[in-house]
Parts: structure tokens; sequence; C-alpha cells
């Protein structure tokens, strides 16, 4: 086999199919800014509506059944111009790829090397890399947050084994 086609081949087995594709305020077919109303007709329905009562507000939720798969992504609501509009979005769901391969389960090494530097954030018992071209934020597990160790703004300190557990887009 030769090495274009070995890596033609390689493009076409790492490269997520469009449903699962994350994007720059998109994860498949979920974008922010969508009248949620839309959306959740485009979804026939395959969606929970909840009330999340954040600070005794109401705070509306909807968890998306996307490729058989409850509460694959969850799509936070808010107003806008007289409409709800989808806010945010969780992903829940390792299926979700960047186009370079980042998804639930990669490690903050894997990263690394697909995005290069990148910024903390923190807040609500979590610390995040943030890659600021794609607007999104990758959660960290293995026990970052309220680590003292792990003081760097970019992170450098913490290591590249480190799990993404949810990644944020918004």
């Amino acid at each position: 086999m030769s090495a274009i086609a070995a890596l033609v081949l390689l493009l076409a087995v790492n490269t997520p199919s469009p449903e699962f594709l994350l994007e720059s305020h998109r994860a498949g077919i979920v974008r922010i800014g969508e009248n949620a109303d839309v959306l959740y007709h485009a979804l026939n329905g395959e969606a929970d509506l909840i009330d999340m009562k954040a600070e005794g507000m109401f705070t509306p939720l909807l968890k998306l059944t996307i490729g058989g798969r409850k509460d694959a992504l969850r799509a936070f609501i808010g107003a806008s111009d007289r409409h709800l509009i989808v806010r945010a979005i969780e992903v829940r769901d390792p299926r979700f790829r960047t186009a370079a391969g980042i998804h639930l389960g990669s490690t903050l090494g894997d990263l690394r090397k697909a995005y290069g530097k990148f910024s903390s954030i923190g807040g609500e018992g979590t610390v995040g890399a943030r890659v600021e071209p794609l607007s999104m934020t990758f959660d960290l597990g293995g026990g970052v947050y309220g680590n003292d160790n792990y003081r760097a703004r970019d992170l450098s300190d913490v290591p590249g084994n480190v799990p993404i557990v949810t990644i944020w887009l918004n």
C-alpha cells in the first residue's frame, strides 16, 4: 500500500461523521445560537426538557438523544430577542470528536498534540483546558481541581495522562 493510500485510509477512519463532528459553536446538528424550538422539532421530540433551577431560577436544559444514545448532548437554553436559543452545549458521548480526533476519554497530552497551547479555566468544581479557536473547554478529571500541585495557567504542570471528562461549547 502506498503512503498516500495509507494516509487517506487513516484520515477516513479517524474523521468523525458529520453527525458526531465537534466544530466551533457546533456539535453535530446542534449549533450555539440555534432556536431551541427548531432544534426540538428537528430531533422529532428525542429530547427531555429539564429545569436545572440554577440559583433558584428557571434554567431550561434539553437532554438530547443522538444516534440512539440518551443524554448524548445537553443544550443549555436561554432567551434572545423573544426566542429561546441554545446558549451552550455539553458533550456527554465519546462518539463526538473534533476534526483532530479529540473526544471524551482523550487525554490532556492528546489535546496538547492536537492544539498546542491553551489556557486553564476553572469553576464549579472543575478545571478545563480552553481552546479558544474552537470555542471549547475540555474539562479534566484525574483530581486536577483543588490540587495545589497544579498552578500553571497553561496547565503545563498537569500530567499528559489526565483524561478529558466533559467538553463544553459556548
